[in-house]
């Protein structure tokens, strides 16, 4: 622990009657006043306002929409970043997303020109949309991204999962008639339960979602009117598609077991 320097004492001059060395003393004694801090303390809903900021600029500066030299720990709010969150809304919201462009002047001329908005080096794009970098045809490279969900007994309903995931479900139990109940299918994958409630249904899309490490980006929903016959139809389709699962795999292998006897028959030919 370093101690303070004290301060040195005023030297008494020829000619200092007593009363003037006693009052230079007294001055000497006295202690410098201390720097008042200018920091001034924040309320607790202007804490909750810098956290947000800070949230919002940490998820532009994830999607390449914020310079690499923004200090977020040290972000506040602004004129600039309120532009930046209006302007990036559906961004923040999961409605839209960025993708890495080539460094291809020729690439980022003709997006520009199609309407795209382009920030750096980092395209934006609709949740329905996904960008590859184009081949040797050309083009913008930007597709259309295909549903992950197969519609089974019907049309199914897809769903994004973003922010407003549980208010469109909800929304959809709310318009069911009476005896009329939802299933949901992933990737492809129905399953066989049925639900009569929004929130077991939430609770089950949530754990896939783990499952697929939070890559879950659509899942599809259908009305089952009569959830008996449903769960009989889908174990039907289920034994059907593993016995033709069953006989592809044993075709493979009867044919394996043919090229190698006919190798065989072959070699001892020669």
């Amino acid at each position: 622990m370093t101690r303070r320097p004290r301060k040195a004492r005023t030297p008494p001059s020829i000619g200092d009657t007593p009363r003037d060395i006693i009052a230079r003393a007294a001055r000497d004694a006295i202690k410098p006043a201390r720097r008042k801090s200018h920091k001034r303390k924040l309320t607790a809903a202007q804490k909750a306002k810098r956290r947000e900021v800070r949230a919002k600029a940490a998820k532009l500066k994830r999607k390449g929409l914020l310079e690499k030299s923004f200090d977020v720990r040290k972000a506040v709010p602004s004129s600039r970043l309120r532009r930046l969150f209006a302007k990036f809304g559906n961004v923040l919201a999961g409605r839209e997303t960025t993708y890495h462009l080539p460094d291809d002047k020729r690439v980022r001329r003709i997006l520009k020109k199609e309407g795209y908005t382009i920030v750096g080096d980092r395209i934006v794009l609709s949740a329905e949309h996904v960008y590859r970098k184009p081949g040797k045809k050309g083009g913008t490279g930007v597709r259309r991204r295909k549903p992950r969900f197969v519609g089974i007994g019907g049309k199914s309903i897809g769903i994004p999962i973003d922010a407003n995931f549980e208010a469109r479900v909800r929304a959809a139990f709310a318009k069911l008639k009476p005896g009329e109940q939802i299933a949901f299918d992933v990737y492809g994958n129905s399953s066989f339960a049925t639900y009569e409630v929004a929130d077991a249904l939430i609770a089950d899309v949530t754990k896939y979602d783990e499952r697929a490490r939070g890559n879950l980006r659509e899942i599809g929903l259908f009305v089952v009117r009569d959830p008996a016959q449903y769960r009989s139809e889908r174990e039907a389709a289920k034994g059907q598609t593993d016995r033709a699962r069953r006989d592809r795999a044993n075709a493979r292998a009867r044919e394996r077991r043919a090229r190698m006897r006919g190798g065989m028959r072959v070699s001892r030919g020669k």
